[in-house]
């Protein structure tokens, strides 16, 4: 992994700062009249109090005070008006720029190639989603507002000391620099455990939707002792580094209020001196004395600070590490659109490889309109990497892909896929209703639309026997169905689709005999009048397929129909045995 970069991650940040200028420059004036009201109020005590009031007892001096208690009272009200303007226009600022950068991402996820969603872990996709932006979130609305009063309050409270006395300013300034030392020291350093801290709770996140998505096998060889013994151990290392931070935190700040204590301590002695030489007034002291030790502040906080916006910027390379990530509609914009009349499928000369391995080798074939092709072979023989290619999931090594005469890699994703229609093998349904799932690919779809569709598919009865029809929940990936009821609601939303071509993993090998007729006549009134491309994995739901193409090793050695390819006596012939032979 190469290292971030730092500066460009800043600018990618401030990128998104930049279109709430109006919000961001509000806030900041705000927190400057916040600070500099802040400022004033130890002088307004010193040498208004006590050196205009106490010591100087004289007939203006309760008038002097009810000018004092007034001012008081306005400098408060102003101070809460700025401080609400800064709350507002920060926090505003912060939720607006998380909003955008959320945004971009969930746009950029959703468009990557399907080659990175099997490879990347799911829980991590997540985790930087949510838990990373979370942290960007709560280091420009909160941290950055605090972030600049400190710094304008510390530059403040170091110009008005030296206003002050010099030289008591000099005496206390001299812990200074060991004190910006450690904070740097602890800069660095927390930078370094964030990083540990994000890619910790990505891997818990990732560790638990990969037991929640297999919790069915999991309970199934009682593995929860393994499972639960493994994402503790990850909880643990998260703790561990997570402890690891505070003890750098919990000991570097006890060390700094002591250097802090120290340096007060000298300005107390030295300035009493000067108070009783006649030097400095009592007045000017407590002020000088007030100041020094509102200097914590800014530098405690400034440590905490510090740490925050290591965090974040943890956050916002892993964040913008994904967003980095190629989208497969990059160049879309120059392509055209593709137009199915016929449904002519040419395969031309096509080779595919994962990583090193090669899966195809210079497969060619035709599917003439409105003809069934089957694709069979033994597993790993290439036939759903066929399908992929088909919907451009990948992109081969070598040939090309036409339809209708146009090379599919020239037209746009969008007008390819609108014009397929893919039932896969695991047929997944999102949450919500049984209608929402049907009309899926057409949102505009009516009702009577969505129940011809589920007629056709043979799913409009078991439907209607659902609690609330059409409108019944159906939990998240239709968990309320059994399998052949999910499988009929895909075919019928490939139905509502009206592909011109379609492609059909069939899965019916895990259903009963009665929910696999029912897919079954779903599958077939779905081909009718469409070139379909069928992968077979029960050889007998394929015997009327018009042209079968047998593939092994990544190539085709048979071709030809069922009783073709039986009288053949080849590979076909001794998978359609063993397959009879296991169902019997």
């Amino acid at each position: 992994m190469k290292t971030p970069n730092r500066k460009k991650t800043l600018k990618r940040l401030l990128a998104y700062v930049r279109p709430y200028a109006g919000y961001t420059v509000f806030g900041v004036l705000s927190l400057l009249g916040l600070a500099l009201i802040t400022l004033y109020l130890p002088l307004l005590l010193g040498q208004g109090l006590i050196d205009d009031v106490l010591m100087k007892i004289n007939e203006n001096g309760m008038k002097t005070l009810n000018t004092l208690a007034l001012t008081a009272v306005v400098l408060y009200v102003v101070k809460g008006l700025f401080s609400y303007a800064q709350h507002y226009c920060l926090a505003y600022l912060g939720h607006s720029v998380v909003r955008d950068i959320r945004n971009d991402l969930l746009s950029r996820v959703l468009y990557l190639p399907l080659g990175y969603h099997q490879s990347a872990r799911k829980g991590e996709i997540i985790s930087k989603v949510t838990n990373d932006i979370n942290n960007l979130q709560t280091a420009v609305g909160q941290g950055l507002g605090e972030f600049i009063n400190q710094v304008v309050t510390g530059v403040g409270i170091i110009v008005i000391i030296f206003v002050l006395d010099y030289r008591l300013a000099t005496a206390a300034c001299l812990v200074l620099p060991l004190i910006a030392f450690l904070v740097w020291v602890l800069s660095r350093r927390l930078r370094f455990l964030a990083r540990q801290v994000q890619a910790k709770l990505a891997d818990i996140s990732a560790g638990l939707q990969e037991v929640l998505s297999g919790i069915r096998v999991v309970k199934a060889y009682r593995a929860e002792k393994k499972e639960l013994e493994n994402l503790q151990g990850e909880n643990q290392r998260s703790f561990a580094i997570n402890m690891k931070s505070t003890r750098i935190m919990a000991g570097v700040l006890p060390l700094i209020e002591v250097i802090s204590v120290i340096g007060l301590l000298i300005v107390v002695w030295f300035g009493s001196k000067e108070v009783i030489a006649g030097r400095i007034t009592a007045g000017t002291l407590v002020s000088f004395i007030t100041y020094l030790g509102m200097t914590s502040g800014p530098i405690t906080s400034l440590s905490r600070i510090i740490s925050l916006f290591q965090q974040a910027f943890a956050s916002a390379e892993r964040v913008f590490e994904l967003m980095d990530e190629p989208e497969e509609v990059s160049s879309e914009e120059a392509k055209a659109e593709l137009v199915v009349r016929e449904g002519r499928i040419e395969f031309q000369n096509l080779s595919f490889s994962y990583a090193e391995e090669e899966v195809l080798h210079n497969i060619s074939f035709t599917i003439e309109p409105g003809e069934v092709v089957a694709l069979v072979g033994p597993s790993g023989s290439g036939k759903t990497t066929i399908a992929n290619l088909l919907m451009r999931f990948y992109n081969p090594d070598s040939g090309r892909i036409l339809i209708d005469g146009a090379d599919i890699a020239a037209v746009t994703l969008s007008s390819l896929r609108s014009q397929i229609g893919l039932v896969p093998q695991e047929t997944f349904l999102f949450a919500g209703t049984v209608f929402d799932s049907i009309a899926y690919g057409r949102k505009e779809a009516t009702r009577q639309e969505v129940e011809t569709a589920a007629k056709r598919a043979n799913a409009h009865e078991f439907i209607m026997q659902l609690p609330n029809g059409y409108d019944t929940l159906i939990g998240e990936e239709g968990a309320s169905l059994s399998g052949g009821q999910r499988q009929r609601v895909a075919i019928a939303r490939a139905i509502l689709k009206d592909p011109k071509i379609l492609i059909l993993d069939e899965a019916t090998s895990a259903l009963d005999a009665e929910s696999e007729k029912a897919v079954q006549d779903g599958f077939e009134l779905l081909k009718e009048g469409r070139t379909a491309l069928v992968i077979a994995h029960r050889l007998s739901t394929i015997k009327n397929a018009d042209r079968i193409l047998v593939l092994k090793d990544g190539c085709i050695v048979e071709s030809g129909t069922h009783d073709e390819l039986m009288a053949l006596g080849g590979i076909y012939y001794s998978l359609y045995a063993a397959g009879d032979a296991a169902e019997a």
